[in-house]
């Protein structure tokens, strides 16, 4: 299956040629890596066009925009992509060696996927964090709760078990169905998986295949602010697509396929960044 990895780079001198050269070192021969560039202002298209160059025989692109948030970035790379598995690496983090042939299993003889997989959190060095730091500890509490919501998909209403776009793998058919990446400055994850939950369920690969780098200048530092706004936005258009176009997905969650438990779900859980519950966000329709 041809794979077409999509780097949205930004301001990531420091750590953009890790995450390419984590991509072209899988062993996976009917690979592109597509890299595009935000509008950096630092030493990025340096860093990026001379790490291509040791991978002389490797398929890679790079395509150059004025900034225009990370939603842009992944569009268009998805656009510029040849692959029927489209699978994404934010420039600041990086691949598990391995983490290729998993998805690639996970993905054969289905035309309509999303997977993702297990997180390892980095330091600035590239070293692993401690299990007591503040993201590895969270990310275990996630995590653990999985095994507590009757479906993936309910577990993803709570917290974004992914963490980040850069932990998505999906089919070409299914970005197809779900439309491109809404223009949140937070959560443009989130609301890509919802609704692409409303089509298909994911499916989790319980191994740290990504290594997600914690620094001072993750984006989620500078936009907590707006995550409100944008969490509540999505929620509500996830339940709009859900009411008026259905839900595919059967285990999808929402009142269509789930009725009165739904409601009794949103009553009584909150989501992971407050004790609001879920159903004091949900608008009447």
């Amino acid at each position: 299956m041809k794979t077409s990895v999509i780097i949205p780079s930004y301001n990531h001198e420091k750590y953009v040629a890790d995450a390419i050269r984590s991509v072209l070192h899988q062993d996976h021969s009917d690979l592109e890596l597509i890299v595009v560039d935000d509008g950096s202002s630092d030493g990025s298209i340096e860093a990026i066009e001379s790490v291509f160059g040791e991978f002389p025989s490797a398929q890679t692109r790079l395509h150059r925009q004025s900034n225009q948030g990370a939603h842009s970035a992944i569009n268009q790379g998805i656009e510029l992509a040849s692959g029927e598995l489209i699978t994404l690496l934010n420039s600041d983090d990086s691949y598990a060696p391995d983490r290729l042939d998993h998805l690639l299993a996970a993905a054969e003889k289905q035309e309509i996927f999303f997977i993702c997989t297990g997180v390892n959190f980095i330091d600035e060095s590239g070293e692993a964090l401690n299990a007591d730091h503040a993201h590895s500890a969270w990310y275990t509490s996630m995590a653990d709760e999985i095994e507590n919501s009757p479906t993936f998909g309910f577990s993803l209403l709570r917290h974004n078990i992914s963490v980040t776009s850069g932990n998505f793998a999906f089919s070409r058919a299914l970005y197809d169905r779900v439309g491109p990446f809404a223009g949140y400055k937070f959560c443009h994850d989130w609301d890509f998986m919802m609704r692409a939950t409303r089509l298909v369920e994911p499916q989790f690969i319980d191994l740290p295949l990504l290594n997600y780098r914690a620094h001072g200048s993750n984006s989620t530092h500078a936009l907590r602010d707006i995550q409100e706004q944008e969490v509540t936005a999505a929620l509500n258009c996830f339940l709009r697509l859900c009411a008026q176009e259905g839900a595919p997905n059967e285990l999808a969650p929402c009142p269509e396929n789930w009725e009165s438990f739904f409601e009794v779900f949103a009553r009584k859980n909150a989501f992971h960044f407050n004790s609001r519950s879920i159903a004091s966000y949900i608008e009447a329709n």
